[in-house]
């Protein structure tokens, strides 16, 4: 986690920021979690990972109303490429929508 951090001050990508957010969520740091991929989606806007890592992180800690919405925005968000992943995390947020969300 600390190399992930020094990293980050050297050259902060979104890739780095999502890695980040991964280490600190299986640590249950969820507010440096949600921090990360929050700047990981503020850094490039149109890629779902971000928005997907903080619908699990969301779902995880039992927050139930921002699950929801991050859910919504990702099984909303238009993609370039649909590959199997983009699929997979659209499918798992339509789950929980269908299964949780309403």
């Amino acid at each position: 986690m600390a190399l992930l951090k020094d990293a980050i001050t050297l050259a902060p990508t979104c890739e780095l920021y999502l890695q980040l957010g991964d280490a600190c969520r299986q640590k249950e740091d969820w507010i440096e979690a949600e921090d990360c991929y929050r700047k990981a989606m503020a850094m490039i806007p149109h890629r779902l990972t971000p928005k997907f890592r903080l619908f699990e992180l969301y779902r995880e800690k039992g927050d139930r109303e921002n699950a929801v919405r991050m859910a919504e925005i990702v099984v909303d968000a238009p993609v370039k490429k649909e590959g199997t992943r983009v699929l997979r995390m659209k499918a798992q947020a339509d789950a929980f929508l269908r299964k949780d969300g309403m």
